[in-house]
This record gives structure tokens, C-alpha cells and sequence, in this order.
């Protein structure tokens, strides 16, 4: 049992107040998908960007959908390092990096995407992708996350790219989905405050399946 009041995600387990977790709600939102994916950097383009030090969870409301079905899902982000650890935060890239200034990148600029992908891995399609922007000069477009705190993402999905590539007949499709957090530009400066510092987890969430009905 959750409850929201003001971005703050309360979770309630047994009547007890387990916590307080901010919650970017981009479902009310326009997003804008001719620059998702932001600047891209050299070391994303060689290959070379490290993993981001992130744990992803994927929460979504059920179990069975059908392909017309437009549906929320919710990404939950842990800092899992012991150190605090900056993502970009604003959806809007036009507060970050002005149409009529394409060319200069603000102080601090960072760039990421969050993905909510379906496989098998194999086939794996992007369902959802967004982009998400940041920098020093816009104040609240950077999150800072403390030493194993969380943030929630909740974002809106459909079928249509998984009915185009997937669906052959009118059989009920098992589909595995997991959230991914790819670094575009910004994120060697980031972990330059946490040089030494280990960690195990990827930028993905484990799968869950879900089943698709006509």
C-alpha cells in the first residue's frame, strides 16, 4: 500500500510509516521526443562509459494486459555507492540547453535516458525511452542522491511497438520487461567523487514477466 502527497511516495507496510521517497511523475507530462536522448559524449560513442553505479527496480500494477492497454509503471533508482551520486532530473530539455544556444553545453550538463524494455533479450524493443537532462545553472534539475537513497521515476506505457514486433496471431504473448538507465554525456565527471569505489549492480532491473492478451 502506497500513498503520494506533494511528489513524496509514502509507503504504508502494516500501518507503519516506512519512509518518504520523491517521485518524478512524468505521466501528466508532455515529453519531448525529437532530442531524447540528449548530448551524447565521446566515451558513450567509443564504447567506454562506465556502468552507472544504480540499482533499478521495475514496479508495475499487474501481471496480464491487453495489447491495447495503456498502462503506468513506476522505476525505482538506489545510489548504491557510499558516496553521494548525481543523476539529471528535468524531462524538458529546452530549460537546459536553449533552442536559440544549441552549441554550448551549460555548466555541470549531464544527460541520461531511462528505457522500459520487453524481450526475450534477443528481441528486446523499446517500449518506452525518455531523456532526461541536467545542469548547475538550472536549479532542480540535478538530483543528488545520498549513500543508498532511492527515487522513483513513474512514466506511462503502451503496446504498439511490442504488437508490430511481436504479435503474430491472437495467442496471449509471455513478455519479460526490465527498466534500463543509460549515461549519455556527463557521467566521468560524476564518478570522479567516487573514484575507488566498487559495486556489483548494473544499470538494469531484473526482469519480470508479464502476459499480453489480444
Amino acid at each position: 500500500m502506497w500513498k503520494e502527497s506533494s511528489g513524496l511516495l509514502t509507503l504504508v507496510l502494516g500501518g507503519v510509516l516506512f519512509g518518504q521517497v520523491e517521485v518524478l511523475d512524468l505521466t501528466k507530462r508532455v515529453l519531448l521526443p525529437d532530442r531524447w536522448w540528449g548530448v551524447v559524449g565521446d566515451s558513450f560513442l567509443s564504447g567506454t562509459e562506465p556502468v552507472p553505479p544504480l540499482d533499478l527496480s521495475l514496479i508495475l500494477p499487474q501481471e496480464v494486459y491487453r495489447f491495447d492497454d495503456e498502462f503506468v509503471f513506476e522505476v525505482a533508482i538506489k545510489n548504491i555507492t557510499g558516496v553521494p551520486f548525481s543523476i539529471p532530473w528535468e524531462p524538458d530539455w529546452t530549460k537546459i540547453v536553449p533552442e536559440e544556444r544549441p552549441d554550448r553545453l551549460p555548466e555541470g550538463y549531464c544527460s541520461a535516458a531511462l528505457f522500459l524494455n520487453a524481450g526475450p533479450a534477443e528481441q528486446k524493443v523499446n517500449l518506452v525511452a525518455f531523456g532526461l537532462e541536467g545542469s548547475e545553472e538550472v536549479g532542480g534539475s540535478i538530483r543528488v542522491l545520498a549513500p543508498g537513497e532511492t527515487v522513483r521515476i513513474r512514466a506511462k506505457g503502451n503496446w504498439s511497438r511490442l504488437t508490430r514486433s511481436v504479435q503474430t496471431d491472437l495467442s496471449p504473448v509471455k513478455v519479460s520487461l526490465w527498466a534500463e538507465w543509460v549515461y549519455f554525456y556527463g557521467m566521468r565527471q560524476t564518478l570522479a567523487a567516487t573514484e575507488g569505489v566498487q559495486w556489483e549492480t548494473g544499470a538494469c532491473s531484473e526482469p519480470q514477466e508479464v502476459t499480453v492478451e489480444p
